[in-house]
């Protein structure tokens, strides 16, 4: 009799194959006709080798559609850590844009009031004379200082492609089969682990001008 609990998976040692089922020798009795008793072992047996191929097939399916939804997600993940770099880029792009257009025009302003000031500089008195070049010297630090900003912004710049290509390493090894875990926005936590430095706030100087504001630049 044919039991209905599940069975174990096919062997090639315990399981019927389709040319012993279809060479098996029955008996015949005297009247004519198969043995009933051996025709009830074949069916039994073929019944036992559909059931766990078919229960096979049935976990092959489900593992099939657990892994095309890892896959979703991980390409998600990818369209996400893409879209993220470029943005990245983009500012980046443009804080460099306005950092350039912040210099000539501080540097200009800086060439035109060293040229009123050499002019009328003989006619001046002393104490506006040492006032004039302690504001020199401060237009001079503030000029390093934003010399320093644009280094750093192009520094950051240059470390974008590596930061592309460990995202796409990333999803490579995720698609592979390793576990991600990820924090309460739906980013894999590994990627909080690169950081990018930016320049910090300025902070007055004594002689009373901002070095720099909360995005790094200088304000005249």
């Amino acid at each position: 009799m044919i039991e209905d609990t599940p069975r174990a998976g096919v062997s090639s040692g315990h399981g019927l194959t389709p040319s012993e089922l279809v060479n098996s020798v029955l008996k015949t009795n005297i009247f004519g006709g198969y043995s009933k008793t051996q025709v009830d072992i074949l069916l039994e047996r073929a019944a036992d080798v559909l059931e766990a191929l078919l229960q096979e097939n049935q976990e092959l399916r489900r593992k099939g559609e657990e892994a095309d939804k890892a896959l979703e997600k991980y390409r998600e993940v990818e369209e996400s850590l893409r879209a993220a770099l470029i943005n990245a880029q983009k500012m980046g792009e443009n804080m460099i844009s306005s950092a350039k257009l912040q210099a000539d025009a501080l540097l200009e302003e800086a060439r035109v009031a060293r040229a009123r000031a050499m002019f009328k500089m003989e006619k001046l008195p002393d104490a506006l004379r040492a006032e004039i070049s302690r504001l020199t010297d401060a237009r001079d630090r503030l000029r390093d200082d934003l010399a320093a900003l644009l280094q750093a912004h192009e520094e950051l710049l240059a470390r974008i492609p590596d930061a592309e290509a460990a995202a796409d390493d990333y999803v490579a090894r995720e698609s592979s089969g390793s576990e991600t875990f990820f924090d309460e926005e739906g980013v894999p936590e590994q990627a909080h682990e690169e950081k990018f430095l930016t320049p910090p706030r300025g902070q007055a100087g004594q002689d009373g001008y901002e070095q720099g504001n909360e995005y790094g630049y200088v304000n005249l």
